[in-house]
């Protein structure tokens, strides 16, 4: 199988190459990215099994399906179907006098409404973090998996109340306050929602908080590049990179045996971490008593937010005995499960990975996962095509807010977390058509 991806990477990046003009700056990344972590994951070189062929085949068939979606858009197929065209796109960039406006207004909601609350739960964790002896521990605690109540937000409800309302928002500052950057070259904002992101990460001792700045910044940099024909990290960007390095694989070795060496550190943030969702996937999708091979929920694990916030803010309340599917999904996939074994013999454990093609499959199979990536190829596509000077808010936020989605879908599914919230809060602060904040304009 490893010739068979090779071949397969190439073709879709000539083909990207040769048909996609402009667009193809923001095809590459991505498909290189995933293309590279499959012929890795088909090496086994750290001891989690080879996925089956079939399960390569899929993979093969969705990252070609995105280069389709992209040729769509460029042929124009859909040109007289209003819908797919989505005219809010076609807004003129907006003045810089509007986009401070914005800024102003958006500063002041993340500093009386989410920066309270993220500061607090942050806050309360550190005190929590300092009384425990084992860092391992707190975090079993700070799930709510280690029997009793969650120790950062009391119970479970309020934790997910928590991570499907107010960190989307977080999320949300980062991608506006990135086209503001653009726009204006004010940092203010992208900043503070990097912080938001940090504490975050602290609070439950994640290290994707801090790889995601990381990506984020990169893209940030490879697009100014792409604009401008520069590149200038300088002095404070490096010493940002590290800063964020170093919790990062802090939070990596702390979850290490007491075999602990650097190099495992390495091994784990480097290679288990990239290949361990497409190894879990093809777990689910070889074993016919698997919950993805039992369960065919046509759209309702790809809503995401969409499903849970109803079922918590309204169902629940009204004392209707109904169960979250997303929620349902997310907690079997926190199972453990042996992926391989190590070169001591001792079984590789995982949990939670599962890559984005893991609710599209469960959706409606092979169809779902190719829909999913012609849609995601189209609108990649779609907002990657105009020139820097004609860029607008909108058209900024969701180009950064599409490259993320297709670098960290690897790890997990992105539309089952706060893809969804996002998404409508970009286009409903940043589109013309349906701007919040239209009074200021």
């Amino acid at each position: 199988m490893s010739v068979l991806i090779i071949i397969a990477g190439i073709l879709n990046l000539v083909v990207v190459f040769f048909f996609l003009g402009k667009a193809s700056y923001s095809f590459f990344p991505v498909l290189i990215w995933w293309f590279f972590w499959l012929f890795i994951s088909s090496q086994s070189l750290t001891g989690i099994f080879v996925p089956h062929e079939n399960t390569f085949l899929i993979f093969i068939f969705f990252l070609s399906s995105i280069t389709c979606g992209g040729l769509l858009y460029k042929a124009r197929l859909f040109r007289r179907m209003r819908l797919l065209e989505w005219q809010v796109v076609t807004d003129k960039p907006e003045s810089s006098q509007y986009v401070y406006k914005v800024r102003n207004v958006l500063l002041a909601l993340a500093y009386t409404t989410v920066l309270p609350i993220v500061a607090y739960f942050f806050i309360k964790s550190v005190m929590q973090i300092l009384s425990y002896d084992s860092l391992l521990g707190y975090r079993e605690y700070a799930f709510g998996i280690g029997g009793g109540s969650n120790i950062v937000f009391g119970n479970n409800r309020v934790m997910i109340l928590y991570n499907t309302f107010v960190m989307p928002l977080a999320y949300f500052f980062v991608f506006t306050g990135i086209a503001t950057f653009f726009k204006t070259k004010s940092r203010h904002m992208m900043l503070l929602g990097y912080s938001l992101i940090i504490m975050d990460a602290t609070m439950m001792l994640g290290r994707f908080g801090f790889y995601k700045i990381l990506v984020l910044e990169a893209f940030r940099h490879y697009y100014c590049f792409r604009w401008f024909g520069k590149l200038r990290i300088g002095f404070f960007g490096l010493g940002g990179a590290i800063a964020l390095i170093i919790p990062l694989l802090f939070f990596v070795s702390f979850r290490e045996d007491s075999d602990f060496s650097f190099q495992k550190v390495l091994q784990d943030a480097l290679i288990n971490y990239h290949t361990i969702g497409v190894s879990i996937f093809d777990d689910e999708l070889n074993n016919k008593d698997s919950l993805l091979n039992q369960s065919l929920t046509l759209g309702i694990a790809s809503l995401g937010v969409l499903e849970r916030a109803p079922v918590l803010l309204l169902l629940k309340p009204m004392g209707f005995d109904v169960t979250s599917k997303t929620i349902e999904i997310g907690s079997y996939l926190q199972e453990f499960r042996t992926i391989g074994f190590d070169e001591y013999g001792r079984k590789i454990n995982a949990n939670a990975f599962h890559t984005a093609l893991y609710p599209l499959y469960m959706d409606g199979r092979l169809f779902m996962v190719l829909l999913g990536g012609l849609v995601y190829g189209f609108f990649l596509a779609k907002y990657s095509r105009k020139d820097f000077e004609t860029m607008n808010m909108l058209d900024f936020g969701v180009l950064f807010f599409l490259k993320y989605l297709g670098f960290f879908s690897i790890f997990q599914s992105e539309i089952t977390g706060h893809f969804w919230l996002v998404l409508i809060l970009l286009v409903l602060f940043h589109s013309r058509r349906a701007r919040i904040l239209v009074v200021i304009d």
